[in-house]
């Protein structure tokens, strides 16, 4: 025999159960991160930490003009740190802290996207809830310090603005993600199919790309950095590694060691025309096949051929996935039967993640026939669903 005041409980919880698990997951991602603010990493200790203590003796904000020493991230990001040296708190919370309200903002916007093309509200909070709990979003954030989070969240933006057809924010959005981290480069594919097959937008909308970083950068600029720099600083990502793979599983390490620089030196341009190629077969195929360019199609799109850029790219590291195995979290709410799919990127990046941050041991080599696996059955799942409808526009 229940007594009343229990069953008025159990009824308030039933009837409110959505807003209870979105509570309780906000509070115990809060939780979680929190329990890992101490952990250093290699990145944390050798690059973000100098970093600030170069930044404060400079002036803090007085100082964002001042080169800094062995670093390749823009002048944005740098601004950011600025500000960290106000803050009294120690540094590597700083940029942690950053990075976990970034998490909430990526969750918020991925439900978003999900209750948008579902339109179930339920479903949408459960987005939110898997991306916030993600293994991967914790540890790149409340463990490695890094950033991924920050330009993937924009990226994610940017795409929900295309369903909605608000094209400028899009690309406004898009060049935010721009300027925090060069990597946003590997959505753009996804963009430029866009543009060639919607014909809703100019191509000058591309030129709104740089202007998010040239606005950030003012203050570094107004103190004697240079327009030069800013574009030297991602020159020089895109050639800053001499590795076929920087512990991301490509198709490339099939063929030659990832530690093998005679193997980057001999294969990185046919790997970089190779997925120029693959991509542009995945554009001629939509644009001549009149595929459906509806909301739906644009996600799985986005995620296929950020996928495909990420595992034919030579010099991947394993946290430029970071993109696609967010989108993945948006396709199972679109197709529930790649919740597998799910779960092996979550687990292919986790051992990889495990690797770099707590010395874990792997086969690079059977990791990568794996992830290749994974990629081939996601293209022909997602295709099979994108082909199903035709434009008859």
């Amino acid at each position: 025999m229940i007594f009343q005041f229990e069953k008025k409980v159990l009824e308030w919880i039933q009837n409110n159960i959505v807003k209870i698990v979105l509570v309780v997951v906000s509070i115990l991602g809060c939780i979680i991160r929190f329990s890992l603010r101490d952990f250093v990493s290699v990145d944390a200790s050798a690059w973000l930490l100098p970093w600030y203590d170069q930044i404060k003796a400079n002036g803090g904000l007085r100082g964002v003009g001042i080169p800094i020493d062995e670093c390749n991230y823009n002048f944005p990001y740098m601004l950011l740190v600025a500000f960290f040296t106000y803050i009294p708190i120690k540094p590597l919370y700083s940029y942690k802290l950053l990075s976990c309200v970034f998490d909430y903002l990526l969750a918020i916007i991925v439900g978003k996207i999900v209750y948008r093309l579902t339109d179930n509200k339920t479903k949408g909070i459960i987005a939110f809830a898997i991306t916030l709990s993600s293994p991967l979003v914790i540890l790149n954030s409340a463990a490695w310090a890094q950033c991924d989070s920050i330009y993937t969240f924009f990226i994610v933006l940017a795409l929900y603005n295309l369903i909605e057809e608000k094209e400028l924010y899009s690309f406004i959005a898009l060049g935010f993600a721009f300027a925090f981290k060069l990597q946003a480069v590997l959505i753009l594919p996804f963009f430029v199919l866009y543009y060639l097959y919607k014909k809703r937008i100019t191509v000058l909308y591309f030129c709104i790309l740089p202007l998010p970083l040239i606005g950030l950068s003012v203050p570094a600029l107004a103190q004697g950095r240079t327009i030069r720099e800013m574009i030297k600083i991602y020159l020089g990502n895109t050639d800053l590694y001499g590795k076929i793979s920087m512990n991301y599983p490509s198709i490339w390490n099939l063929v030659t060691a990832s530690s093998l620089e005679i193997g980057y030196e001999t294969l990185k341009n046919a790997a970089i025309l190779l997925a120029v190629v693959a991509l542009g077969m995945i554009m001629l195929y939509v644009i001549a096949g009149k595929i459906e360019f509806s909301g739906t199609n644009q996600i799985l799109l986005a995620f296929i051929m950020c996928y495909t850029a990420v595992i034919m790219l030579p010099a991947m590291h394993e946290r430029y996935g970071f993109v696609y195995e967010i989108l993945a979290i948006i396709v199972i709410f679109l197709l529930p039967k790649t919740i597998v799919g799910l779960c092996c990127l979550i687990g292919i990046s986790m051992i990889t993640y495990g690797n770099f941050l707590f010395n874990q041991q792997y086969n690079l080599l059977l990791l990568s026939v794996v992830n290749i696996a994974v990629y081939l059955i996601y293209t022909r799942e997602l295709f099979c669903v994108i082909c199903k409808n035709r434009n008859m526009q």
